[in-house]
């Protein structure tokens, strides 16, 4: 008898597992079956985008990958609404598509060299049709855990379309392929969680950033220089009212830094009683902030 295979996550590293196990000479041989979990409901991993992120927001602060970091609204009941992505509205890769391509299936010729995130997630879900048949792609599926048991590992999944029914595969291998990208890092700094008991909605995360239209005529700080926080600023700086970065050293990417974005070092307090200020750990002490964005690390986390 074949062996059994799980492979957890549907993005380009779960399909490209996918397929070599399916392309290998006598696979059906080798293995008796070959299953893809995904918890949305089309592959795509990091490039799904799912839009609409008001059901979930951050935990603050969030310093740890033992949880989510994520507080979920009691109405989100869809794998999107559940499991939102840090893709946003207007992301392009900054990666060329010569070199982000698989070896095996190129990108489309008429792609820019910098592909937007639907021409990404595009090609993705074209590259998913070309993985053999004896791999079963399953979808809506959520891991629940994942226990080694003797020579066996027995995986519990829900199926997100039944939510009341757990249940059980046991398998030889199995492939963990379900990203890096999952518990946003938000610092435990001196003011911040009074700030946010007092205003929640004006804490927030990179991964739940999805346009600019919140912000436009407000006073942003972004927490973080680098590529995400770079990106947010760039498209912020036309509808806010000021956009303002925080950061411990020269950003990577200074010599795109927009002259309109204010520049200031680490905060070390938050103070919403104080005009909603903030002041640095050189006293620099800037306010009437009405929104600050956390562009920093998101944890890998195995939540199963």
């Amino acid at each position: 008898m074949g062996k059994r295979i799980a492979i957890i996550g549907g993005g380009p590293a779960g399909l490209a597992a996918a397929k070599a196990i399916g392309l290998e000479p006598n696979a059906k041989d080798k293995f008796s079956n070959v299953d893809l979990y995904e918890r949305h409901s089309n592959v795509g991993g990091l490039w799904t985008y799912t839009g609409n992120k008001d059901l979930v927001r951050a935990q603050v602060p969030s310093t740890t990958n033992e949880n989510s970091g994520e507080i979920l609204s009691a109405s989100a009941r869809t794998s999107e609404e559940r499991f939102v992505s840090p893709m946003y509205e207007n992301m392009e890769t900054n990666i060329p598509k010569d070199i982000m391509q698989f070896r095996d299936f190129p990108m489309p010729e008429e792609y820019e060299s910098f592909p937007t995130r639907g021409e990404i997630a595009d090609y993705i879900r074209s590259y998913a049709r070309t993985i053999p048949s004896n791999v079963n792609l399953l979808y809506n599926k959520n891991i629940i855990s994942l226990t080694k048991k003797d020579n066996e590992w027995e995986l519990v999944y829900q199926d997100l379309n039944d939510r009341d029914n757990e249940i059980a595969r046991k398998y030889d291998d199995v492939v963990l392929a379900q990203g890096h990208f999952d518990s946003p890092y938000i610092p435990d700094v001196p003011g911040l969680k009074e700030w946010y008991n007092k205003d929640p909605e004006s804490i927030t995360h990179s991964k739940y950033f999805n346009n600019v239209k919140p912000y436009k005529g407000k006073n942003v700080l972004i927490i973080g220089n680098s590529a995400s926080g770079l990106d947010i600023a760039t498209q912020c700086i036309t509808y806010a009212k000021s956009v303002t970065m925080s950061s411990k050293s020269e950003s990577p990417f200074k010599d795109v830094i927009i002259s309109d974005v204010g520049q200031i070092g680490v905060v070390a307090k938050y103070d919403i009683n104080d005009n909603r200020s903030v002041t640095t750990v050189d006293g620099e002490k800037i306010k009437d902030i009405d929104v600050v964005i956390f562009a920093l690390a998101i944890f890998t986390r195995y939540h199963f």
